[in-house]
């Protein structure tokens, strides 16, 4: 759990994270554990495309399975199914 994980900064003077800030971390963990962990392809996909804002395109090409890159309409997909997970995680 994120809880057990050392977090730094983002506090306002006291050193430490503000407890907004902590629900915020809490809350994103969640959400890549219902997208399978971190190191899942949709967990990975949602994390550079909807948080870090690479294109589907970006993704597709630093993620390597074998020797190939994964192809960017395999990443669409796995993108859409991501947010049916997301969606359904979140209660819509």
């Amino acid at each position: 759990c994120i809880r057990d994980r050392p977090i730094g900064g983002g506090g306002q003077g006291t050193g430490g994270p503000t407890e907004a800030v902590y629900w915020a971390r809490e809350r994103v963990w969640r959400a890549l554990q219902a997208l399978g962990g971190i190191g899942a392809p949709g967990a990975s996909i949602c994390w550079d495309v909807l948080g870090m804002g690479l294109s589907i395109k970006e993704h597709s090409e630093r993620t390597i399975f074998g020797s190939r890159s994964l192809d960017p309409r395999t990443a669409t997909g796995i993108l859409v199914g991501a947010a049916h997970t997301l969606s359904v995680h979140y209660g819509f």
